[in-house]
């Protein structure tokens, strides 16, 4: 047999790879033309092949994994609450009727429909500014109609003139006042009080009162003795509290205004309390009509003693009184002020002392622009906030050396305001409520605070 030539074997072989290679660049050249599609893809994502074609390549790709840096997400805010407004805190103790109600509804803006119990769960505008607290007798309940209705402590006591359950009663509206936070100043009426200002110039003078309207300071002098009325003062009390002498014993009119820290003292001081509860007290003498054997009243005398024990008289303003009431004739009751004395003359000069208090026209005629700058600055402050945005330290410091009013609580801001608008408060001898108006009264006397307590323009 002859042998195959080796040549022809050769030849054979070469052939055969010679394909086996074409094979392989034939298939390398589709993976290298997949890859170069997927990369076009991610640096021309919007160009003509944003949305390519289902089939794109005859071969199924794996996933590539790019380490790229990602671009750098755009700033991102968010949203803070507004800061929130000091409320001033209105503390009615009544013996249980409003008869001046509609003025009240008139100062507050509160429409004559608008039923509160039907709308516990709506806050009404006014409740941004003031917190309502009413004393009652017990047992004694507001028709639903009436806006003090949802506002009555509860366990009221039966509060006597005279007798130191004055003072129990009003340390129940304290104590149910402070549980409200944003009350920073409280003010205690009556039902026979009406303002003299309207509430928009009430609201700013006491939101940034820093001292408290009560007669809590003294001295020695026999003049300042006298109208402390420490002939008043029991000796007996000394035995209870060896802090009540001549010199810390204090006379103020029951219409006090309070700072928070003064009134936390009210609501949570004993020793004090627990002498005038013993011995402060009017006992009649039997033998003579109209006299006393005994004349101390509570409500004049404990809370400013009090703050002067414990060394708060340089936090009061003396001067002044938040209520205007009309002491002549007989010293056991004030003034009233019936149909007849519902004149403009009345309430400018007898009520509100417009020659000394000149500063409440003023202050009255702005505070509405003011008190919108406050809100609409109170609403912006709370739109967004940087703080994950962390800038340079110098654009840090730049930033401190301005105000930032999303930094400001709502007191804060408040004052800011009211420095930048150069809104000057009333003096602390002028009064902002007055007593007593007489019932039969109120229609006259709302006709004519109508124009005071109605919003400016």
């Amino acid at each position: 047999m002859k042998a195959r030539p080796i040549a022809g074997r050769t030849s054979q072989r070469r052939h055969k790879a010679l394909l086996v290679l074409a094979s392989i660049l034939f298939i390398g050249m589709i993976v290298l033309r997949g890859e170069l599609i997927l990369n076009l893809r991610t640096v021309f994502p919007s160009g003509p092949d944003a949305n390519p074609s289902p089939i794109e390549s005859p071969l199924e790709l794996a996933p590539i994994v790019f380490t790229k840096q990602a671009a750098t997400p755009p700033l991102m805010t968010k949203k803070k609450p507004p800061p929130q407004l000091p409320k001033v805190a209105l503390l009615f103790l009544t013996r249980g009727p409003m008869p001046l109600e509609s003025i009240w509804r008139d100062f507050l803006g509160v429409d004559s429909n608008y039923t509160p119990l039907e709308n516990v769960a709506t806050t009404a505008a006014w409740q941004k500014y003031f917190s309502i607290y009413v004393h009652t007798a017990p047992g004694f309940k507001y028709p639903p109609e009436s806006i003090f209705a949802p506002f009555t402590v509860k366990d009221p006591v039966q509060a006597q003139w005279g007798d130191h359950s004055i003072i129990d009663a009003e340390r129940k509206l304290i104590k149910a006042a402070l549980e409200e936070p944003l009350n920073s100043y409280f003010v205690l009426l009556s039902e026979t009080h009406v303002p003299l200002y309207s509430a928009s110039a009430t609201y700013l003078h006491f939101a940034t009162a820093e001292h408290s309207r009560i007669h809590a300071c003294g001295n020695s002098s026999e003049a300042d003795r006298n109208r402390r009325m420490t002939y008043r003062m029991v000796d007996e009390m000394k035995l209870v509290n060896s802090d009540i002498t001549d010199d810390t014993w204090r006379k103020s009119s029951q219409w006090f205004g309070l700072i928070r820290s003064h009134a936390r003292l009210v609501a949570e001081e004993s020793i004090v309390d627990t002498a005038f509860k013993q011995y402060c007290y009017i006992l009649p003498n039997t033998e003579e009509v109209g006299a006393y054997t005994r004349f101390c009243v509570s409500d004049e005398h404990y809370i400013p003693t009090m703050l002067a024990i414990n060394n708060r008289e340089n936090e009061c303003k003396c001067d002044g009184h938040v209520t205007r009431v009309v002491w002549t004739g007989n010293f056991m009751h004030p003034k009233s002020f019936g149909k007849a004395e519902a004149t403009a003359d009345i309430l400018r000069h007898e009520l509100r002392g417009e020659e000394e208090c000149q500063q409440g026209k003023v202050l009255e005629s702005i505070a509405d622009k003011v008190l919108r700058k406050i809100d609409q600055l109170a609403e912006d402050a709370g739109e967004v906030s940087d703080d994950d945005n962390e800038g340079s330290k110098e654009e840090a410091e730049e930033e401190a050396k301005e105000v930032n009013i999303s930094d400001l609580n709502g007191a804060e801001l408040i004052n800011y305001v009211m420095k930048s608008e150069n809104v000057v408060v009333m003096l602390a001898s002028c009064p902002l409520f007055a007593r007593k108006i007489e019932k039969e009264a109120e229609g006259e006397w709302r006709e004519l605070l109508k124009t005071v307590l109605k919003p400016t323009k």
